[in-house]
């Protein structure tokens, strides 16, 4: 897959409640990613999910 843009992001005083909430958005997302199952993803990053997931779908198979 080749990566067309990077965001780069920083969490101002990172808590181990933001670090916790942040890591498990992360994990959720990409399982949605991988499987379509919902396990709790916020809206907006299921919307950007569906959005992408074919042009992710598409690449993936396209690649040897």
């Amino acid at each position: 897959m080749i990566v067309r843009q990077v965001v780069k992001a920083k969490a101002i005083g990172l808590t181990n409640a933001k670090r916790w909430a942040l890591s498990e958005e992360y994990d959720r997302f990409q399982h949605f990613l991988k499987t379509g199952e919902d396990l709790g993803v916020y809206s907006s990053n299921k919307q950007q999910g569906l959005r992408f997931y074919k042009i992710i779908k598409t690449n993936n198979h396209n690649e040897p």
